[in-house]
C-alpha cells in the first residue's frame, strides 16, 4: 500500500515550488495507524510531497498508534499525550517546536494546498472542527461547572459536527485514556445531536458500563437495538 500511493500520487507542481522555501526550518510530526485506510492512503502522499520538498528525514517523526479498548489512538510511549489526537492521520506542523497548525485525517483541499495555507498562516481549519472545539472546552479545568449547559452547547455543536462518527470517536479516545466523566459528556452531547442513530446510543452504552451504571447503559443499548429492529 505504501509504494502504491508514494507512486501513484502526483502532487500540483506549481504548489511544490511555493512550498519549498516555506517549508524550510518546519519540523512535522505524523500520528498514523497501518491499521487505518486514512493513514495508508494520505501518509505515503504526504511524504512523497515533503521528498519532493527538499525536508530532509530528521525533520519528520513517525508515531503509530493502537486501535484496542485501552491504548485507542495511543502510542506505546504516549507521545500523543498533550496533543488532541483524536483522528489518524494527524499531520502537525512545527516551527522552533510551536505548532503551527495540522491536517487531520485527510486535506480540505489538496495535501499541498492545505499545507500551503498552514505555512502561510491563513485562516485553515482542519476536518472535524466539533471535536477540536470540544478539546478546546476541555482545556478548561472548570469544564465540569459547565455540564449543565448541555443543551447550549449541543446547539453551538451543531453547527460544527456533520456526523455521529466526529464525537463518537472523540468519546472513544476519551474512553481509552480513562477519562470517563469527559467521555460520557461528550457521547451524552452526541446523542443529542444524533438521538436515532444506533451506534452513538451503542457507544453511549459502553462508556455508562465503564461507569458502572449498568441499568442506564443496559437502557441505551436496548434502544439502539430497537433502532437495528426497525
Amino acid at each position: 500500500w505504501y509504494l502504491f500511493q508514494y507512486n501513484s500520487y502526483s502532487p500540483d507542481s506549481t504548489v511544490l515550488a511555493a512550498l519549498r522555501p516555506e517549508l524550510r526550518s518546519k519540523t512535522m510530526k505524523i500520528f498514523m495507524a497501518t491499521w487505518c485506510g486514512d493513514s495508508k492512503r494520505e501518509v505515503p502522499r504526504m511524504l512523497k510531497l515533503l521528498h519532493l520538498c527538499g525536508v530532509p528525514p530528521t525533520a519528520i517523526e513517525i508515531i503509530n498508534v493502537g486501535r484496542g479498548d485501552h491504548d485507542y489512538k495511543q502510542s506505546p510511549t504516549h507521545e500523543e499525550r498533550g496533543k488532541n489526537i483524536h483522528r489518524v492521520p494527524t499531520f502537525i506542523v512545527y516551527q522552533n517546536e510551536n505548532e503551527i497548525n495540522r491536517i487531520v485525517e485527510s486535506p480540505v483541499q489538496s495535501l499541498e494546498k492545505d499545507l500551503l495555507s498552514i505555512l502561510h498562516r491563513k485562516a485553515y481549519m482542519p476536518k472535524y472542527p466539533g471535536a477540536g472545539w470540544m478539546l478546546q472546552w476541555y482545556s478548561d479545568a472548570d469544564w465540569q461547572q459547565h455540564e449543565h449547559d448541555s443543551t447550549t452547547l449541543a446547539a453551538d455543536l451543531k453547527k460544527l459536527v456533520l456526523n455521529r462518527s466526529e464525537l463518537d470517536g472523540l468519546g472513544k479516545v476519551q474512553l481509552s485514556l480513562q477519562e470517563i466523566n469527559k467521555a460520557l459528556f461528550t457521547l451524552k452531547l452526541n446523542i443529542m445531536l444524533f438521538p436515532e442513530e444506533r451506534l452513538a446510543l451503542r457507544t453511549f452504552s459502553k462508556a455508562l458500563l465503564r461507569k458502572g451504571d449498568t441499568v442506564a447503559a443496559n437502557q441505551y443499548l436496548e434502544k439502539a437495538e430497537r433502532y437495528v429492529r426497525q
